[in-house]
């Protein structure tokens, strides 16, 4: 009876000491499970990113495959570059088509006779320039 008391104070320390080993797991645990829930945030942002950046690229791809392949054999088009456009003339030598590389809001691709750089759905707003994650000036 003398070692009851003894055994009882053991017990309690032992289990106090699992109760604080398992408290200790399941905070590392849940630390753990928080930052790789902000790493997979971060990867599927970079990936939208990527797939973002990638459709533009493609689309300015696929809008140089049309306006350098445009015309035929009996109907031939020429085709000039410049920065951000391309465009087609007709055998008479008069524009036939505008073909935009660049992102915008309305058409990419224009009727040549009738485009106007300087018209107001054509030229970004004013202040553009303070809007850099929506606009770049490339020059």
């Amino acid at each position: 009876m003398k070692h009851l008391p003894r055994q009882r104070a053991f017990a309690l320390v032992l289990v106090l000491i699992v109760i604080v080993l398992a408290a200790t797991m399941a905070v590392f645990f849940l630390a753990s499970a928080g930052q790789e829930r902000r790493g997979v945030d971060l990867y599927g942002r970079g990936s939208q990113a990527r797939h973002l950046s990638g459709m533009a690229v493609s689309r300015v791809m696929g809008q140089i495959g049309a306006a350098t392949k445009e015309g035929s054999a009996s109907n031939p088009v020429a085709w000039a570059s410049q920065p951000g456009m391309i465009r087609t003339y007709g055998n008479d030598g008069k524009p036939k088509s505008i073909y935009k590389l660049y992102s915008w809001d309305s058409e990419l691709l224009k009727a040549g006779a009738g485009y106007n750089p300087f018209a107001g759905s054509e030229v970004p707003p004013a202040g553009w320039k303070n809007q850099p994650q929506m606009y770049t000036d490339l020059n």
